[in-house]
């Protein structure tokens, strides 16, 4: 996979060090280390190039860009050479405050794959991919072959059923039933489930019923990686509810997040 890490200076620097390093060299088969602010920044470059102490035989190279993080990163996306752009805080905690976090807004909005460094940092084994039972989750698990095959990580196929179907139906749907279950959600768990496991990824299904964010955060804790989705849908009252949703889990997220994009794989 091509990387591009912006390792330029922020208050994440270490923390993306510390979690893009052994993921590069298992995976990487290029790096391009970027950062903004211009020329006085090359040697945070050179430093964070010798801090990976990535093998030489995975071509790295600095590039430096006179705009700032966001330019920087948006101009590396657009030239759609990177599978996976891996990025932690932009900015410190006051001025996300004032004014917003610039690398949850560029982690959903960039066409690239987004890896946003946050919460606890481990080597990756158990990769939990939350699924909104749409063909975007199939894109994902066809990604995170990628991903997860050389990294010999485990994947947790998560979906959640509303709460609300509950109060109108006798019984909670069991996990099995759901699963074998004739609904398009259901087929898309499955089928996702099944080329995970052909490409020689361990995968397991996990259905739970409540709110999605809480369910999702509460699984992220036995994880390393949680990768959702950042789709490009055509409502726009869809567009809204998904990117809020993401963005709560960007939020509360205890673990780094991946953020797809549906035409991945």
């Amino acid at each position: 996979m091509r990387f591009v890490i912006y390792a330029g200076p922020a208050p994440s620097y270490d923390a993306v060090i510390t979690f893009s390093a052994p993921l590069l060299r298992q995976v990487a088969r290029a790096v391009t280390l970027v950062s903004g602010g211009g020329a006085v920044n090359e040697p945070l470059l050179r430093t964070a190039q010798a801090e990976l102490e990535l093998p030489s035989t995975i071509p790295t190279i600095l590039r430096i860009h006179d705009g700032d993080a966001v330019a920087a990163l948006t101009w590396e996306a657009g030239l759609r050479e990177a599978d996976l752009i891996i990025i932690g805080r932009l900015q410190p905690s006051l001025q996300r405050i004032i004014m917003g976090r610039r690398s949850k807004r560029l982690a959903q909005r960039l066409d690239v794959a987004v890896i946003r460094v946050q919460g606890r940092i481990a080597p990756i084994r158990r990769i939990l991919l939350a699924s909104g039972g749409d063909a975007g989750t199939l894109a994902h698990a066809r990604y995170l072959v990628r991903l997860a095959k050389p990294l010999g990580a485990s994947v947790t196929l998560l979906h959640t059923l509303s709460e609300q179907p509950i109060i109108f139906e006798s019984s909670i749907p069991h996990e099995d039933a759901f699963l074998n279950g004739p609904s398009p959600e259901a087929a898309v768990l499955r089928e996702s489930a099944a080329l995970l496991r052909e490409a020689g990824v361990a995968t397991q299904v996990v259905v739970k019923i409540g709110s999605v964010v809480d369910c999702v955060v509460d699984a992220a804790r036995e994880h390393d990686l949680l990768m959702i989705g950042a789709h490009r849908v055509a409502s726009r009252l869809d567009r809204i509810l998904l990117e809020d949703l993401a963005g709560d889990l960007l939020d509360l997220s205890p673990i780094p997040v991946l953020v797809g994009k549906r035409g991945e794989g």
